[in-house]
């Protein structure tokens, strides 16, 4: 069940108690149930926050138990996971290109791999959209399985017609 309630205490209940999880106990204003919260390092819910927080009734017999988390802004996540500062998704890109080079006659080395991260990550401080850049490598990747050689030249065009196809369709 989602619920907005105000946090009036965390404590710490046991440290390593579950997978590298330390448990806390979690209580909300006006409410008198405790609540179980695993996280690891400093716990993510804290006093005064009022959530929203996803409550789960447990059980088993007679007896009951609560669980509290912390239902996440989905903007803020892409497939699953924290969305990776540009420089990194630079280097990846650059890394899957690195990759695909390695069937053609120009493979390429660790310095032009580490120039096309740069170049790429200018580009996506400039307003590119990771889409856009993504495609476009995917392009020069899916050539080069054929042995085609990877074109910068070719990236930076194919970029450019898929972020005004982007920028025209938002």
């Amino acid at each position: 069940m989602k619920v907005t309630k105000k946090v009036s205490a965390v404590v710490l209940y046991k440290e390593n108690a579950f997978k590298g999880n330390d448990s806390y106990n979690v209580s909300f204003e006006g409410d008198p149930n405790r609540y179980s919260y695993l996280c690891q390092g400093e716990p993510k819910i804290k006093v005064g926050d009022t959530g929203p927080f996803e409550i789960t009734e447990n059980g088993s017999g007679d007896r009951k138990w609560w669980t509290v988390k912390v239902i996440r802004d989905d903007s803020t996540f892409k497939g699953g996971g924290r969305m990776k500062p540009n420089h990194i998704a630079a280097l990846e890109f650059s890394r899957k290109m690195f990759n695909s080079s390695q069937k053609t006659q120009d493979k390429w080395d660790m310095d032009r791999m580490i120039k096309v991260a740069t170049f790429l990550a200018g580009k996506l401080k400039d307003g590119y959209s990771r889409d856009a850049i993504e495609t476009a490598v995917t392009i020069e990747c899916a050539g080069a399985m054929e042995n085609v050689t990877i074109d910068a030249k070719r990236l930076v065009t194919n970029a450019s017609l898929i972020q005004k196809w982007i920028s025209d369709n938002e």
